[in-house]
């Protein structure tokens, strides 16, 4: 955005997830980092959320998953401290109904709720319209190479596609977050 920086999930526990924020923040040093979207609660998205929160993020979550993410946040990590423990911060929480648009005078992006998913309740998925892009979290993982792996079954694909078709989502490119754009 033009004055500050959107992430969409945070990885894989406290190390991963600052990592990321860390290589966000050393690539625009000057916009600050402002939100974590949250796609869905699976370790791989947001298992690194309690970082996210020690770094002043506010969290954009489905509705469905608010009292989740505030029970996890609220616990604590006295045994093995991690980054929320040692440097504790509230919990700041935007949540998404059907769908919500972050927008400013450079950028639109789109949150629309995955409805109806068999893979996860509360799944979120992102679209750039400028640039008919669609982000999108394990219900479409195509193989880096289709050439010489077998493609696996998608259980999940039609329901997605349902969902892009019902918002009238002009797509160019699909980006997983497992697999090839």
């Amino acid at each position: 955005f033009e004055d500050h920086l959107t992430l969409i999930n945070a990885p894989f526990g406290d190390g991963n997830t600052r990592a990321v924020i860390a290589a966000v923040r050393q690539l625009r040093p000057d916009k600050p980092l402002t939100q974590a979207i949250l796609t869905h609660h699976h370790v791989d998205y947001a298992g690194g959320v309690r970082a996210a929160v020690a770094e002043g993020l506010t969290l954009v979550v489905h509705k469905s998953s608010r009292e989740y993410y505030e029970d996890i946040v609220g616990r604590t990590h006295g045994i093995n401290p991690d980054a929320l423990a040692t440097s504790p911060q509230a919990l700041q929480i935007e949540t998404v109904g059907e769908e919500m648009t972050l927008e400013d005078a450079t950028r639109r992006l789109e949150l629309y709720h995955v409805a109806g998913s068999e893979w996860v309740d509360g799944l979120l998925m992102a679209y750039l319209p400028a640039e008919r892009l669609l982000y999108e979290a394990d219900v479409f993982s195509p193989p880096a190479d289709p050439l010489t792996r077998r493609y696996p079954e998608y259980p999940y694909a039609a329901n997605l596609v349902d969902n892009i078709e019902a918002r009238g989502l002009e797509i160019e490119r699909v980006v997983p977050a497992h697999g090839q754009v």
